[in-house]
């Protein structure tokens, strides 16, 4: 059970990122300087430059922070719809950083690379899946035609690429997030805890995510209201708690701050 003061505190600490993240929202596109370690990123994958894409996946997660604080401040926050956004904004804040924070520049090259994989991947299944729509109602759009070649030209390319390199890993968000909360509680007394903290949140945010009730089971605002009867069932209530909603909220917000920092170093 949560008390006043946890609440309270829970409050406190998300609305004090709230300038932070109205700067984030509204920042403008992100040039590296030539000669910047970035700038020589970029060099390597020019159809979707190295900064672009870091720059894109924090502005994914400065909308969900500030969606979050839309609903904070209309006093309208849930028991669920802000999880998702919390979700994904700690996942995209979670790739800007991955993406960003190695010191060598092949290992940066490498994980944008796999990105960019991803990206056409994912990319080539919703084309495949609408271009197939389009058939069964008998006419294919044409630039969706040119979509999907595109797209399939370009997902060649970059698996070549890699292949070329022996570039082997696979995607997976959870090692990701992982790594990026590494990164980014580096410095604190036990980064591997909070690693793990933020994996958890990645965990528990999904059900909200896939549309499933369990995230709400045992969590801080659930409430049994009647006594068990001899099946072993209560009747159960649950209520938006600050508690809930700071914990995967913060881990986002930490991991994007140290990778606007680095976009900032590496960049200029």
């Amino acid at each position: 059970m949560t008390d006043a003061n946890d609440e309270a505190t829970s409050e406190e600490v998300v609305r004090g990122t709230f300038a932070q993240v109205d700067a984030w929202h509204s920042s403008p596109r992100f040039s590296a300087a030539p000669g910047s370690e970035l700038f020589k990123d970029d060099q390597d994958w020019l159809p979707m430059p190295f900064t672009d894409s870091v720059k894109l996946e924090l502005d994914l997660a400065a909308e969900q922070l500030h969606q979050i604080k839309v609903v904070v401040e209309a006093d309208e926050v849930s028991l669920t719809s802000q999880r998702i956004l919390v979700r994904t904004a700690l996942i995209s804040g979670s790739i800007a950083l991955w993406m960003i924070s190695p010191d060598a520049a092949a290992d940066r090259t490498s994980r944008h690379r796999l990105l960019v994989e991803q990206t056409h991947f994912r990319h080539h299944q919703a084309l495949s899946e609408q271009v197939g729509l389009e058939e069964r109602a008998g006419s294919v759009q044409p630039n969706l035609a040119r979509m999907l070649e595109h797209t399939t030209t370009r997902l060649d390319e970059v698996k070549a690429l890699r292949a070329a390199d022996g570039q082997t890993t696979r995607w997976n968000d959870t090692d990701i997030i992982r790594a990026a909360a590494l990164y980014a509680f580096g410095k604190e007394p036990d980064p591997q805890a909070l690693a793990n903290e933020a994996v958890f949140e990645f965990r528990v945010t999904s059900g909200a995510a896939h549309g499933l009730p369990w995230a709400l089971y045992n969590s801080a605002g659930m409430r049994a209201t009647t006594s068990t009867d001899q099946h072993g069932r209560a009747v159960m209530t649950a209520q938006p708690m600050w508690s809930d909603l700071a914990n995967g909220y913060m881990a986002a917000y930490w991991v994007s701050y140290s990778a606007w920092k680095l976009l900032a170093r590496r960049g200029r």
